[in-house]
């Protein structure tokens, strides 16, 4: 890791294992979002994350073990083919670290990017922030949605691709309006009335 002094001479992440850090985040990507074998996963869950983590993603806030599994499951389902690559090496800063990635099949260019944030407590993911750059692709918006029990699967062109991650969102996340108990999504904030 490259640390640069700060005015007084001292390096920003002074103190903090920052090969430990750039670990969690290179090991986040292969091991919990793109592995396929639900036993392997939930290991990595839980050598990887704290267990109260808390996982930000645009579907919804997820907290614990068994929502984050659930989580990186359903979304690896929708894509067993895809591999995420990182896209250039980790970055440090104190206790949080973050790696822009890209998913697609392998070998080919990303579907879709990303940059993954995380806070570290105690040599673990405390929080994981995954902020989207790029919207999955017409072909890989499919991959972003399940039609729900019964249904049958619309092909992304049947949907404008809001729709698609809309429609990802309601069946990958709970409902909003559940309590902060762990493996539910939180309750969404709710602006202060005038």
């Amino acid at each position: 890791m490259n640390q640069h002094p700060s005015k007084n001479g001292v390096p920003p992440s002074v103190g903090v294992d920052v090969s430990a850090i750039e670990t969690l985040l290179n090991r986040n990507l292969p091991e919990v979002f793109g592995e396929g074998d639900p036993v392997r996963r939930r290991s990595a869950i839980q050598e990887l994350y704290t267990e109260d983590c808390v996982l930000f993603v645009p579907p919804g806030t997820f907290v614990g073990h068994d929502a984050l599994d659930k989580f990186a499951g359903d979304l690896r389902a929708t894509h067993p083919d895809y591999v995420y690559t990182p896209r250039g090496s980790p970055q440090v800063l104190h206790n949080s670290g973050r790696l822009a990635w890209g998913s697609g099949p392998k070998g080919e260019t990303p579907a879709y990017t990303g940059v993954d944030f995380i806070i570290a407590r105690d040599g673990k993911i405390a929080a994981l922030y995954v902020y989207l750059d790029s919207p999955p692709t017409k072909c890989a918006s499919r991959t972003l949605h399940r039609s729900a029990p019964g249904q049958t699967e619309k092909m992304s062109s049947e949907l404008p691709l809001k729709a698609d991650i809309a429609q990802y969102s309601r069946h990958v996340s709970k409902p909003p309006g559940l309590n902060r108990s762990r493996g539910r999504a939180l309750r969404p904030a709710t602006p202060p009335t005038r």
